[in-house]
């Protein structure tokens, strides 16, 4: 059950990052984000009271540890995540995000204790040469007046992010409950990011979104922040966040596969190139 979660949660992740590009063209960023993550905790806190898993408000000592999880998780991360994705491929995107358990791998053993091998050093090492291939590529665009470099980098932000919420539900899991927790983490980082929305100039008025704008919201709200969080976080507190890591891998093939019918993204040589060395970091990393 372990297993079917991870890999549940990246799958979700990696083609949320093509629906987060089909929701960002009609809705502001932020915004999306907003909409994405409260409404996706509002679903998992009424999905955790109709199977009678709720137990009222987290105790006072706990929620020092949920706005670190709402910061890192939400405020930070969704916020980067979605901007970044404005001006860069999906499945490039969701590359460079596989990083992110290469930080984890290194922040974990730095904070948690989780014991770094030597094939994770060598497989970050190899992960970063592919990283390096993907944005030397775009770095041509930028002096063109590109923004693609703009959003691998902002990506890059998302990652050391994600990386810390990892860490961090791994260290306070003995202080918080598995399923509120993330619900109320996630609501937190939501209001926290709420006054940056507002000041967004609109966009496209909800109601009056395209049915693919609003299949991509949806998608978010249910599957990538209500189903995946939970999945996510279970993993993490089972195996440990190092461990947990090594699913990721499958979140660039989902992120590049949906990105083809919907988007009609095509990788470029680079991006084949630069994806394989990171998921072939990401394998070799994560080898026992």
């Amino acid at each position: 059950m372990t297993v079917l979660a991870l890999v549940g949660a990246t799958a979700g992740w990696g083609v949320g990052s093509t629906a987060t590009r089909l929701a960002v063209a009609e809705l502001p960023p932020l915004t999306l984000t907003c909409l994405r993550f409260g409404s996706g905790a509002l679903l998992l806190l009424a999905l955790l009271w109709w199977r009678g898993q709720t137990h009222g408000l987290p105790a006072r000592r706990a929620w020092g540890a949920l706005l670190i999880l709402g910061l890192l998780g939400v405020t930070l991360f969704g916020a980067l995540m979605t901007v970044g994705l404005q001006w860069t491929g999906a499945a490039e995107g969701t590359l460079i995000q596989g990083l992110s358990p290469l930080f984890t791998l290194a922040f974990a053993s730095i904070f948690a204790g989780e014991r770094a091998r030597r094939n994770q050093v060598f497989g970050a090492l190899l992960a970063f040469s592919g990283l390096a291939t993907i944005l030397l590529n775009e770095l041509a665009a930028w002096s063109a007046g590109g923004q693609r470099l703009f959003g691998d980098v902002i990506l890059i932000g998302s990652s050391l992010c994600w990386a810390g919420y990892n860490v961090a539900v791994r260290m306070t899991a003995d202080r918080v409950n598995l399923g509120e927790s993330s619900a109320y983490a996630l609501l937190i980082g939501t209001a926290l990011l709420t006054p940056f929305a507002l000041l967004e100039p609109p966009r496209t008025p909800l109601l009056q979104m395209s049915a693919w704008g609003w299949i991509g919201l949806l998608y978010l709200m249910v599957v990538s922040t209500c189903l995946a969080y939970i999945w996510w976080n279970a993993g993490i507190r089972k195996i440990g966040a190092g461990r947990a890591a090594m699913f990721s891998f499958i979140a660039p093939v989902a992120a590049m596969v949906s990105a083809i019918p919907v988007l009609g993204e095509w990788p470029g040589p680079s991006q084949l190139v630069g994806g394989g060395l990171i998921l072939a970091g990401l394998y070799l990393a994560n080898r026992r």
